[in-house]
């Protein structure tokens, strides 16, 4: 056997956070309360790439990244009980989403010889700011839940797909970073018991995004609605025995 060095090579993550958070929780009266908290993270990705290639200089066997960020996560929940069984709620977060192990990874996977893909060690999380107005009410045996929301997402996680040579049908694809991304949606959940051995729950997600796009990148801006729903079923045949019958249909999605 002879190695392929371009195909073979180490690769070393270490993601570290570091996090302190608190939350306090109140009512100003009997039907009006608030939650409020804070999270502040510091947070490291270090990783090094290291190539098994003789041919190389030892000092360019190994390609090494580093992200060091530190973020305040604030949140603010205000409840109103509207009555009995009934309530209104309003909320603000920041949250994040990290890149997955794989998404990083710089190794170049050929599985599919007419599709590359490669991770990329520099990519940042998402960071996520939300506003959302809930309303819940209770109808006899059906809990209803509904929602507006408007959530801003900087540092959007998109796949780039080019050429991966000219003059041949293979692609090349990696994750970058591109932008912003603003959704603005409605959310409905329901919950209806018909008896103690049945029970299901429905969703619906609907939103329209808008995608800034990336000139770095070639990506034009995009725009659209999106859409998604789904309906779990629950039955008790025997004690001890249970079954679930779910189904799930995604919309066409819009994308960058």
């Amino acid at each position: 056997y002879v190695p392929d060095y371009n195909l073979t090579n180490d690769f070393n993550l270490d993601d570290v956070v570091h996090a302190l958070y608190a939350n306090y929780q109140n009512k100003l009266s009997d039907k009006f309360g608030y939650q409020v908290g804070l999270r502040a993270e510091q947070a490291y990705l270090n990783t090094e790439y290291l190539s098994y290639d003789p041919n190389l200089a030892p000092e360019d066997r190994s390609a090494k990244g580093r992200l060091d960020y530190f973020r305040i996560y604030p949140s603010i929940y205000l409840t109103r009980e509207l009555s009995e069984g009934s309530s209104l709620q309003l909320s603000y977060t920041r949250r994040v989403n990290r890149p997955r192990g794989w998404q990083v990874n710089p190794f170049l996977d050929i599985s599919d010889p007419v599709n590359y893909r490669q991770g990329n060690p520099n990519l940042k999380p998402e960071d996520i700011h939300s506003l959302e107005l809930a309303y819940s009410k209770r109808f006899g045996k059906v809990n209803l839940t509904s929602s507006v929301y408007h959530r801003i997402t900087n540092d959007v996680v998109e796949m780039i797909v080019d050429s991966a040579a000219a003059g041949t049908n293979v692609t090349y694809s990696t994750f970058r970073n591109i932008s912003q991304n603003r959704a603005t949606g409605v959310e409905l959940i329901s919950q209806f018991t018909l008896n103690k051995n049945f029970d299901f729950m429905a969703n619906f997600n609907g939103n329209y995004q808008s995608f800034s796009g990336s000139e770095e990148y070639g990506v034009d801006a995009n725009s659209g609605f999106n859409w998604d729903a789904n309906l779990t079923a629950n039955g008790r045949i025997a004690k001890g025995l249970t079954a679930q019958l779910r189904g799930n249909y995604m919309a066409p999605r819009v994308m960058a």
